[in-house]
């Protein structure tokens, strides 16, 4: 089951299982390690971050 908006039914665990359903469709398991996810959420945190760097409060 894929949702491509918030519906406001979604679970959380239907959201991992996408997640999960993709990453094992493209073989990408062997990316998962400590490491690469660490880096992931920084590198990702940091795209997010940049659309308030400027703004005030």
């Amino acid at each position: 089951m894929i949702h491509s908006h918030m519906d406001g039914k979604t679970t959380v665990r239907e959201l991992m299982n996408s997640v999960t359903e993709f990453r094992d469709s493209r073989d990408w398991r062997k990316y998962d390690t400590p490491r690469n996810l660490a880096s992931s959420i920084c590198i990702e945190a940091a795209e997010l971050l940049e659309h308030f760097q400027w703004k005030t409060d």
